[in-house]
């Protein structure tokens, strides 16, 4: 396996996508153990469905006779379980880069870095069963909040705080239900992008804006973006703590 190091001397260099900033360093390899690719191959039953991997953006249901590149990625957010219509479902133990595959060439989940391919094999034969199986596995989902459980509108994103109080005003005077409001992206101050303060300009009190929105009972949620601006506050903080990954 190879580990990629980052010093002091290493080059950094700073891009806009449309994510936003994105920041590249010069590496250096150094070659850290033995390692191995994986493949583990499945021969189904004809009309045999299977569901999940997680979530994508494919609009594929049943993954029969797809491909899918399992990696976490703003539009990605990757499960590496399969559940088959049959009762069952396979769940690989890992976090490398993997692909999914059924085509003329075979079928199989193929892993670009492990120490041994380890995976769990999940009887039902109903589809709780499976879920009860994965939840012994991974751990129980704690219940959320009821109001999680209600509408929650969103939008490529909300300029203002005035924007933002508004639109939730307009759901109450029309009498529409609603239960959160997510401001998006660039809630921060110009390029500073990342930042975890609001810019002051657009939203001028915070304090004032969670005060309204809890008076007609709406929750908010901010996207928090990983990426930052290397001049930003935030990064520099972070940076001088060394905790950047």
């Amino acid at each position: 396996a190879v580990t990629f190091i980052y010093d002091d001397s290493s080059e950094v260099q700073s891009s806009m996508s449309v994510d936003g900033v994105r920041v590249q360093a010069e590496a250096k390899e150094a070659r850290t153990r033995r390692a191995y690719h994986t493949k583990l191959a499945f021969e189904w039953e004809t009309g045999e469905a299977l569901y999940g991997l997680g979530s994508h953006e494919e609009g594929i249901m049943n993954l029969r006779g797809t491909s899918q590149y399992l990696y976490q990625q703003n539009m990605k957010a990757v499960v590496p379980m399969l559940v088959s219509t049959k009762g069952y479902g396979v769940l690989v133990d890992s976090y490398s880069l993997m692909t999914f595959h059924d085509d003329v060439h075979g079928s199989y989940l193929w892993s670009e870095v492990e120490d041994e391919l380890d995976y769990y094999f999940i009887y039902g034969p109903e589809l709780d069963e499976v879920v009860a199986g994965y939840r012994q596995l991974t751990g129980a989902a704690p219940m959320l909040p009821k109001w999680a459980f209600g509408y929650a509108q969103s939008k490529e994103r909300y300029e203002s705080q005035a924007e933002l109080l508004a639109v939730v005003e307009e759901y109450r005077e029309r009498k529409i239900p609603l239960d959160l409001i997510i401001l998006d992206w660039r809630s921060w101050t110009g390029d500073l992008w990342g930042q975890k303060s609001f810019d002051p300009d657009r939203f001028p009190d915070p304090d004032e804006m969670m005060r309204k929105l809890h008076e007609k009972h709406a929750k908010l949620m901010v996207s928090i973006w990983p990426i930052m601006n290397n001049d930003g506050s935030n990064h520099l903080e972070m940076k001088e703590h060394n905790t950047l990954l």
